[in-house]
């Protein structure tokens, strides 16, 4: 049940992501800015959404751009690129 919430919320974080990319997706070297090609697209909502929805599920923080590019930099060292 987790799991499934846990995507539904990759999609509704990614979407907008992509459409207007914030700070903290363009600062992640993984990300950057969401691509043109319908694929690639797809797949940088689906990475963005993941770190951003693994973000809001830990609660906030001070400074909202930190606390999700050192979730990516996490992901990256583990060897689970975003």
């Amino acid at each position: 049940m987790l799991a499934t919430a846990a995507t539904a919320r990759q999609t509704e974080f990614g979407e907008p992501a992509a459409a207007d990319p914030p700070a903290w997706a363009l600062a992640v070297p993984a990300l950057g800015p969401a691509s043109l090609d319908p694929r690639q697209r797809v797949e940088w909502v689906r990475r963005a959404g993941i770190v951003a929805a693994y973000a809001d599920a830990l609660g906030s923080y001070p400074n909202e751009a930190d606390r999700i590019a050192g979730l990516a930099i996490v992901f990256s060292e583990f060897g689970q690129p975003i």
